[in-house]
């Protein structure tokens, strides 16, 4: 709703915008796999409140209109949201959208494992081990399809 409400309003970055859609679209084997935007300015105090959060919604939206790309936000000053466990749900979540038709079945239960284990302050080597192993077995299923 706020990016609806700020939407065309927003002034600047129209050069990262066009940079992102060129990326992107680009066919090119050789291309980049990960485009990384961040704040160049060098000095702490005037790094702030030129509108990177914006930008970043702005590019996720773009996105999202392709219909073969999965998008997860993830917000590494919210504490929660540095979970890996959590982040490989959240990047589930986002692939199911994109292919409904898959159902990552074994990931589920070890995530409901994982935090079953956590929620019973065990050792959590095990059950995360499950869940990234679980989680490399699904992707690569889904690749292959």
């Amino acid at each position: 709703m706020l990016d609806k409400q700020i939407g065309n309003r927003f002034i600047g970055h129209e050069k990262e915008i066009q940079l992102f859609q060129s990326w992107l679209a680009s066919t090119d084997p050789d291309a980049p796999w990960i485009l990384f935007m961040h704040d160049a300015l060098s000095e702490p105090e005037k790094k702030g409140g030129v509108g990177k959060t914006w930008l970043l919604r702005k590019c996720a939206n773009i996105a999202q209109q392709h219909q073969d790309i999965a998008v997860v936000m993830i917000d590494f000053f919210n504490i929660a949201d540095r979970n890996s466990a959590e982040i490989a749900q959240r990047i589930v979540e986002s692939l199911k959208e994109v292919y409904p038709d898959w159902h990552p079945a074994t990931f589920e239960q070890a995530f409901i494992e994982y935090r079953a284990a956590n929620r019973q302050n065990l050792n959590m080597s095990e059950p995360l081990a499950r869940l990234y192993d679980t989680l490399t077995s699904e992707l690569d299923i889904l690749e292959a399809r």
